[in-house]
């Protein structure tokens, strides 16, 4: 409780505090690992991987999270929602890092 009375202060009089509860923004500090996501052809958009990969269902949230800017494909904004995607990418929303990975020929 002490990290948000400190960052209330701070705010109060002006100074910059940070994040109230100390330490970096969750939002600011990068994905540890990675979830793969298993291919089943050779490629997939990049509007179907946000809703396939239960980073959100709603496809108006992929098409507007893809329009503002907030993806990246291998490290670089995408705003592209019918991107094909294959093996080896990448691709970061928020703190979710998706690698495409090849599927399990048994499945």
């Amino acid at each position: 409780m002490a990290g948000i009375t400190k960052w209330c202060e701070a705010k109060r009089w002006g100074e910059p505090a940070g994040w109230p509860l100390g330490g970096a923004h969750p939002r600011d500090t990068p994905p540890m690992s990675y979830r793969p996501f298993a291919l089943r052809g050779d490629h997939i958009t990049l509007e179907a991987l946000i809703k396939a990969a239960d980073l959100n269902e709603q496809r108006d949230f992929a098409r507007a999270v893809i329009a503002n800017g907030e993806v990246q494909v291998n490290g670089e904004v995408e705003t592209r929602r019918g991107r094909k995607l294959r093996l080896g990418d990448e691709v970061l929303l928020s703190r979710d890092r998706v690698r495409v990975v090849e599927s399990d020929p048994e499945q």
